[in-house]
């Protein structure tokens, strides 16, 4: 799922792919994990914005398009959205704890 969550952001994807509905997969899920499909997903995007934010020669536009969103825009709404934080913000944080170590 790790290769997929960056190019497929849609549960329907992965039912699919598993030759079940949405609802039963998330239902799966969320009865197996306390997570539904969608919160999986989620979590592996921020997971791998993070990694990609670490690198500062990146710009927040080439790892938008790395994640397949279809701008910055959307990818920075997204990602303040699930962190409470920008992308620009969350990076600027990350090198500022890093210089103190």
């Amino acid at each position: 799922m790790k290769d997929n969550c960056v190019k497929e952001h849609k549960v329907e994807f992965y039912a699919n792919k598993l030759f079940v509905t949405p609802q039963y997969l998330s239902l799966v899920l969320k009865n197996t994990s306390g997570k539904t499909a969608y919160q999986w997903i989620v979590d592996g995007i921020i997971t791998e914005s993070k990694i990609l934010l670490k690198d500062v020669d990146s710009t927040i536009q080439q790892i938008s398009e790395n994640l397949y969103f279809p701008d910055s825009s959307s990818f920075s709404k997204f990602f303040k959205k699930q962190t409470g934080v920008s992308p620009f913000k969350y990076r600027n944080m990350n090198s500022e704890a890093q210089l103190l170590f």
